[in-house]
């Protein structure tokens, strides 16, 4: 009897320590995961008519960047022709960043818990038209 009350204190000391150790981390470190755990439910299949619909790429609306994970799963981008991707993904946006690349799609404002930029799909071509290398950005 008196094994099983020493074996019910040892666990309950380390516990309890455990569960101060694990309280801050869990008490102020939760929120910094609040934000991700909205962008990873607020995820939607893409759908390149919204995609290329300017009224779904704007600040207060942005669509492409809840569709670019799915995009990128179910769209092998890397051979398709320049012709290609504009039918899949609209003309390229107009903007003065990533100017090596040859195609340029702005998503949205950056996912996670600071979002003080932004993030782009970015496409080069090789010297045949095809998509050679493609990414996600910030600026």
């Amino acid at each position: 009897m008196a094994e099983i009350s020493e074996r019910r204190k040892r666990f309950q000391v380390v516990f309890s320590c455990a569960f101060l150790l694990f309280l801050p981390i869990i008490t102020f470190g939760a929120p910094l995961y609040v934000p991700v755990i909205q962008e990873w439910l607020a995820r939607i299949d893409f759908d390149s008519e919204a995609w290329k619909d300017p009224k779904n790429s704007t600040w207060s609306n942005p669509l492409r960047i809840r569709m670019v994970d799915d995009l990128l799963w179910e769209y092998d981008l890397e051979g398709m022709t320049s012709e290609e991707v504009t039918e899949l993904l609209g003309p390229t946006d107009k903007t003065d960043y990533f100017s090596s690349w040859d195609f340029v799609y702005w998503l949205g404002p950056e996912r996670g818990f600071l979002s003080i930029d932004s993030e782009w799909l970015v496409l080069k071509l090789d010297p045949e038209g095809k998509v050679r290398e493609y990414k996600i950005e910030t600026d």
